[in-house]
């Protein structure tokens, strides 16, 4: 990060604005995030499997499952979400890959981007990321068993980002950052009610 720039997240993409531009940050409620040294994908998730697509609109199938929070409606299909890779160097394991999921686009083929940021953000954990953990432990607890699929089998995990209120920022920076296991460039921050701008 450049000495006197921060980069704020206005909406979908993110916005750099210099150190006189701060006021908007006391207009908006903001959310503060590390800006992981990631490579950004959207995820689109289907009903039989899932697609990442980078910046170049390049797209890569990759085996993952997404259920709904009711198991018995099967797993998410049409859903998009934007995110970063990110690989962490984890002691004792080595390298491991992981998918950090920062904003909904659509739920099942019904839009979300005029929703705040702050709901889009709760539906991720919610109704994606929840769900899906749930099944994995119900398939490890033998509770419910699923033969054909092997989380452990997946190139990479996926969880959501975590944002906290403005207010905590110098700890993000300060405490938070240094305890990765990647490498972080700053912050950003996020209005909380902020909703997508249409592309």
């Amino acid at each position: 990060m450049k000495q006197g720039t921060v980069n704020v997240r206005e909406a979908c993409p993110s916005v750099n604005i210099k150190s006189d531009n701060l006021q908007l940050l006391r207009q908006r409620y903001y959310y503060a995030t590390w800006k992981a040294d990631g490579t950004r994908y959207m995820m689109l998730i289907m009903r039989d499997g899932c697609f990442l697509i980078d910046r170049n609109f390049c797209f890569r199938r990759v085996q993952m499952r997404f259920p709904h929070r009711n198991l018995n409606e099967g797993p998410h299909d049409m859903t998009l979400i934007d995110g970063e890779m990110i690989i962490d160097t984890v002691p004792d394991s080595g390298l491991k890959r992981r998918y950090l999921a920062y904003d909904l686009m659509a739920l099942d083929s019904v839009s979300k981007t005029k929703l705040p940021f702050s709901e889009r953000w709760r539906l991720i954990e919610d109704e994606i990321i929840r769900p899906r953990h749930n099944e994995r432990k119900m398939f490890e607890s033998g509770a419910k068993s699923n033969p054909m699929y092997k989380y452990d089998m997946e190139l990479f995990s996926a969880r959501r980002k975590d944002f906290w209120l403005l207010h905590t920022a110098k700890r993000v920076l300060k405490e938070f950052i240094p305890s990765l296991c990647h490498d972080a460039d700053g912050l950003i921050f996020q209005c909380k009610l902020m909703q997508c701008i249409d592309a």
